[in-house]
């Protein structure tokens, strides 16, 4: 389509007049024929994002099964993408709670693991709190470390 591209909207002339076989040129017609539609297309990232958010609200347990397991590792890729410009070097806590998985939180460690990522100060308060049980620790540059 003219103009349509990652995240543009491309004009689709639709025509029900012509459609229906009526002529389109009665200008008393209650048709919507020169209208032109416009539809949008996200980008591949954002459709990429927009499925793992889908993918990861479904399960909505609390347990730490391999398919939670599964979904919290793309979920916290997906919350690491959004905050990747960031400097995480310093290893923060990404996410206390996944949603769809709120006994899930997302961490950045060192690569490789230090001493000081298993200090509880630097740990997910939700986690050292026990409002959460499981985490996904992802290096700086966003590859898995563990999730457990």
């Amino acid at each position: 389509m003219k103009g349509a591209g990652p995240g543009r909207c491309a004009e689709v002339p639709v025509s029900y007049a012509r459609h229906r076989g009526q002529s389109d040129q009665n200008p008393l017609a209650d048709d919507t024929s020169s209208v032109n539609r416009r539809v949008f297309a996200p980008p591949p990232f954002i459709a990429g994002v927009l499925l793992a958010v889908s993918v990861a609200g479904c399960g909505g347990g609390s347990g730490g099964g391999q398919e939670d397991r599964d979904k919290a590792i793309a979920a916290a890729k997906f919350i690491y993408a959004g905050k990747a410009r960031q400097d995480l070097s310093a290893g923060p806590c990404l996410s206390e709670g996944i949603p769809g998985l709120s006994d899930w939180a997302v961490d950045i460690a060192h690569d490789p693991r230090r001493p000081v990522d298993d200090q509880p100060a630097n740990q997910c308060q939700s986690f050292r709190s026990g409002e959460t049980h499981h985490f996904v620790e992802l290096t700086p540059g966003g590859q898995l470390i563990r999730a457990q």
